[in-house]
């Protein structure tokens, strides 16, 4: 039996806090004034989480900014693991004959 590939499509806790408290990103925009683009770059893991966008979301979100980068770097890990289980996983079913069964 195979373990289960990991879903690539599980939000960031980045998303997740912003969500849960009804904000859009321009909501979360006003609040910190860090672009929409560059919050979203950084909750979809396009790009990392540091300095002011780190400290910024940190404070609107009540929480350390150690706490905060804890939790985005396991969710990127996690969505690591996930792209490359897809990629092995896609890479064996092309070599695998027509028809065949994994």
């Amino acid at each position: 039996m195979r373990a289960p590939t990991p879903r690539l499509d599980r939000p960031s806790m980045l998303r997740l806090r912003r969500l849960a408290r009804g904000w859009r990103l321009r909501d979360l925009r006003d609040l910190v004034g860090v672009d929409e683009a560059t919050i979203g770059g950084v909750e979809r893991g396009d790009l990392p989480l540091r300095g002011r966008v780190l400290h910024a979301l940190a404070e609107v979100y009540a929480t350390s900014a150690d706490r905060l980068l804890f939790e985005h770097e396991r969710w990127a890990r996690t969505r690591r693991s996930a792209i490359m289980a897809a990629r092995d996983e896609a890479r064996l079913l092309a070599g695998a004959p027509e028809g065949g069964t994994r």
